[in-house]
């Protein structure tokens, strides 16, 4: 198509001419322009106008024969269209597409084709010019939310881009992943593939880099593109940051001038965008390599220090792995080349502490950059992280012996006295642990064939489930878990030993059973009590007493419960609201796993998360409240401060056998007064 008159439908008229072999009649270009005989004759005299300000012969009208362009007019408009080269609009779409990537490919076609009609664009997808403009309207206003700098704008001649050349680039960079393995993108994996595939070897030699597979196949076509738009009028350009002399710059300067282009700032634009690519090795000599080493290592520590593990001691390539990768980091952030990374979910999700963690380490980056890092490029230095976890042994287990693994979200004492009970219901299994969420997100579970948790966390393994447990087992639950040893063959089958069924049988050989319902219960409860049911409960440690006790009459919320539960400690300077919150946070991420059975509710979290020394209290509710609306109601919250994993383990152990002790929990229902409650807690030496 020629693209030479500023007139709407300039073009069309003219190229129809140009395309007839001689004179073409009125009702042709009616037909073809579907346009009135009146417009016609508007558009031929303005179009007249134009070609003579450029000395080219006008369109001539013979009567009875029609309308023609001379050929050396011809030849002078074909030439001036070279400078216009129309990849896509050749390329026509006959298969339905998704509507957000027909609208991608829309944009590609403006960006790269510089303008289109509504009727090329309806021609070429295939679809009715209304949905066209309906696109159209998507496309600006998704470039709106996106805060791209870049919208469809209408000209006489069509649809066109308005936004400078850079951002224009970028947005096809950032792209490329979807464009370039269209349809559209097809004349870009043939035309001059070869040579760019050789120039990009060629610079790994003489740099001593070496991209990464994705990097190869994103620059490939995106460099084809980039070449060919160089061919357009108008699209060099005129500036661009000056990035220092180095070996990538001086390869762009060699490849654009074989491509007969002598632009310095396109010699620098070339080499920024082969900086952003992703690198399996970087040059040792690289300078900003340098640099960002010791900002490596920075990240590094804040990342030991929340996680509380070794990394450096364990992997000493960590800091220059991760240094390199925020080599080709720092020129996407500095220049706000959006990266997407489509594990971002995944990575999320099954890493979630991990993440949060990296996300936190990374600020001596952000403060070097001066840009916020999106979590596309935080889930990718994340599995540099939880790489170099995989290789730490957290597990310190025995190797290629079967293991159950137990995990509580905060790791403190309750989980461990989680894990006592299954090693004394469950002698033979080899119980390790117990672990945090984030141990067991970065773990190596080759010898692991159950994982127990407190706390919902998401299957690694789809041969290796998952079972969610309370931390004080129910006689069902007990049952639940020995299915699932079974099951997975950690122990053998128990259809040999005595059941409340055989049990059932007997007892009805020699008695007539009034209440079956409540022998079966009573049955079951004592072949699956513990040892320390049995017995009255001990007085607890002295080293640790509740202080600051309440009985709230009152009705609540489960945010508010926690609230009044909790202030006391912060009156107290005991711990910092942002436990209280910390608290809050985990019980709306992982659900009522504080919940620890007989409507109680331990509620702690880690030390580091605003702990100022070591202490207890207990908060007795009248009206017992929905925790997390989950369906569990607690009337007794206990507020736990510990200030390391070992200082009260001694009395929460105490404290969980009067929880287990079902006198003791009876006395609590029935409390009706504060000082009914006091005097129990002293009585059990527990205040």
């Amino acid at each position: 198509m020629i693209r030479f008159s500023n007139i709407k439908h300039g073009d069309a008229l003219l190229s129809a001419l140009a395309s007839s072999g001689g004179f073409l009649p009125l009702s042709s270009l009616e037909s073809q322009l579907k346009l009135s005989r009146r417009s016609i004759y508007y558009i031929i005299k303005r179009v007249n106008t134009e070609l003579r300000t450029r000395d080219l012969f006008e369109i001539s009208n013979v009567h009875g024969a029609g309308y023609a362009l001379d050929q050396s007019t011809i030849t002078a408009l074909e030439a001036e269209d070279d400078h216009y080269p129309s990849v896509t609009t050749s390329v026509k779409i006959r298969n339905k597409l998704d509507a957000p990537y027909r609208r991608a490919l829309i944009l590609f076609v403006l960006i790269t084709d510089r303008i289109a009609s509504l009727n090329t664009l309806a021609d070429q997808f295939s679809i009715s010019k209304n949905t066209v403009i309906n696109d159209l309207k998507s496309i600006n206003d998704h470039l709106a939310q996106t805060n791209q700098p870049l919208s469809v704008v209408n000209t006489a001649k069509g649809k066109t881009i308005q936004g400078s050349e850079y951002d224009q680039r970028r947005w096809v960079f950032e792209n490329n992943h979807v464009l370039f393995k269209s349809v559209l993108g097809e004349p870009y994996q043939t035309a001059k593939r070869e040579f760019v595939t050789q120039q990009l070897n060629l610079l790994e030699k003489i740099t001593g880099n070496s991209f990464t597979d994705e990097s190869t196949q994103a620059l490939i076509p995106f460099i084809q593109w980039y070449l060919t738009r160089l061919s357009l009028p108008n699209t060099h350009l005129k500036g661009f940051d000056d990035l220092g002399s180095s070996l990538t710059l001086t390869w762009a300067q060699s490849l654009l001038r074989d491509c007969h282009i002598d632009n310095q700032a396109e010699c620098r634009y070339l080499s920024f965008i082969i900086n952003t690519q992703p690198l399996t090795h970087v040059d040792v000599d690289n300078p900003l390599l340098t640099t960002l080493e010791p900002i490596a290592k920075k990240i590094v520590r804040n990342f030991e220090g929340l996680a509380r593990v070794n990394l450096l001691s364990n992997n000493s390539k960590i800091v220059s792995d991760l240094a390199q990768h925020l080599v080709t980091t720092y020129y996407r952030v500095a220049y706000n080349i959006n990266y997407k990374n489509p594990l971002l979910g995944q990575i999320r999700s099954m890493y979630q502490q991990t993440f949060s963690f990296t996300k936190v380490s990374i600020q001596p980056f952000i403060k070097f950059t001066n840009h916020e890092i999106s979590d596309d490029e935080v889930s990718l230095i994340t599995t540099y992280f939880s790489g170099a976890l995989y290789n730490v042994d957290l597990l310190n287990r025995n190797q290629h012996t079967p293991s159950v693994m137990v995990v509580c979200s905060s790791g403190i004492g309750t989980s461990r006295l989680l894990l006592s009970n299954l090693s004394s219901h469950f002698p033979s299994v080899n119980f390790i642990g117990p672990f945090s969420t984030f141990q067991y997100e970065n773990s190596d579970l080759s010898d692991v064939r159950l994982v127990i948790s407190s706390v919902n966390v998401p299957a690694k393994n789809a041969d290796i489930p998952v079972l969610v447990v309370p931390v004080i087992p129910t006689p069902d639950d007990w049952q639940t878990i020995a299915d699932s040893l079974e099951r997975n063959k950690i122990i053998g089958s128990s259809k040999s030993t005595i059941t409340i069924d055989s049990l059932m049988d007997i007892v009805a050989s020699y008695a007539r059973i009034e209440d079956p319902d409540g022998l079966q219960q009573a049955l079951s409860e004592y072949i699956n009590q513990t040892n320390f049911q049995k017995a009255a409960p001990p007085t607890p440690s002295t080293e640790l007493k509740a202080r600051n006790n309440q009985f709230v009459s009152d009705h609540h919320d489960w945010l508010s419960a926690i609230h009044t539960s909790l202030s006391p400690l912060i009156k107290n300077d005991i711990i910092s609201q942002r436990y209280e919150d910390t608290i809050i946070n985990l019980t709306e991420a992982h659900g009522p796993y504080m919940a620890i059975g007989n409507g109680v509710m331990l509620a702690h979290a880690k030390p580091n998360e605003g702990v100022n020394e070591l202490g207890v209290n207990f908060t007795l509710f009248k009206h017992p409240f929905n925790l997390a609306e989950s369906g569990k109601l607690i009337n007794l919250v206990i507020g736990l401060a510990p200030i390391d994993q070992h200082s009260h383990f001694e009395f929460l152990e105490t404290l969980l056998k009067f929880i287990q002790n079902k006198d003791w929990i009876n006395q609590l229902k029935v409390i009706s007064r504060k000082e009914e409650f006091l005097q129990l807690l002293m009585d059990s030496k527990l205040a």
